[in-house]
């Protein structure tokens, strides 16, 4: 499976269980759990870019 369709299968996913980018991201004010920015989720959603294994576990 290519990036363009995990991205894909994310966003269905986060979708599915109404998360909004910023929060799957932990890109929010006060988050204690920063992972990467909501821009970088959505590109990665997109098949614009890739996250890796690490940030996602």
């Amino acid at each position: 499976m290519d990036s363009k369709s995990w991205g894909r299968v994310f966003r269905e996913i986060r979708e599915m269980k109404n998360l909004s980018l910023a929060k799957v991201a932990g890109d929010y004010e006060n988050s204690p759990n920063f992972i990467t920015s909501k821009q970088q989720v959505s590109r990665f959603e997109l098949g614009k870019s890739d996250i890796t294994l690490t940030k996602m576990y």
